[in-house]
């Protein structure tokens, strides 16, 4: 950054104002009206300030934002909090249905990187998640009804795709 154009951007900030550029223009927003002193400074770095806040930056929707909480999430705590959130999100139509599947598919990849294994209560089984109309007794891929269930995760495996490795893993 260019230190005085830098300077001025703070000074803009610090005033509470938020600075734009829009094409060849500067464009603010501010509760109160600019010092007159920093409304020349502006003018005057103008095309330093348009250089400044012109670098392109990532769009950050809120599926994006959730992505990166995910990716930075330290603790199943964590985790289950960013996902809590998540679920008031899609309530609240901020994602669309394939958005909010992607962050459940990214959060079921993290989960295997964190210690240890859910904490009780926080097992969710699938079925739980999905509208009545999608839950199936069946498997996706063998469409057969044999199921076991691991006694670490708890969750429901199809016994023809996934055999249990010995009877200590199924309850």
């Amino acid at each position: 950054m260019i230190p005085a154009a830098a300077a001025v951007l703070a000074r803009v900030r610090a005033a509470g104002a938020e600075l734009e550029a829009d094409g060849d223009k500067l464009r603010w927003r501010s509760p109160t009206p600019l010092p007159s002193d920093l409304l020349a400074s502006m003018k005057a770095r103008k095309d330093e300030l348009l250089g400044i806040l012109q670098v392109v930056r990532p769009k950050l929707t809120v599926p994006y934002a959730y992505r990166l909480r995910i990716t930075n999430a330290r603790s199943w705590g964590e985790l289950y909090a960013i996902l809590a959130d998540a679920e008031v999100a899609y309530a609240a139509n901020e994602m669309t249905v394939p958005e909010a599947e992607a962050l459940a598919r990214q959060a079921n990849t993290r989960s295997r990187d964190l210690p240890d294994h859910a904490p009780a209560g926080h097992i969710v089984p699938a079925s739980a998640l999905l509208p009545p109309e999608r839950v199936s007794d069946s498997c996706h891929a063998c469409r057969c009804a044999k199921w076991w269930t691991d006694r670490r995760s708890g969750r429901r495996i199809c016994r023809v795709c996934h055999p249990p490795p010995s009877p200590e893993f199924e309850e």
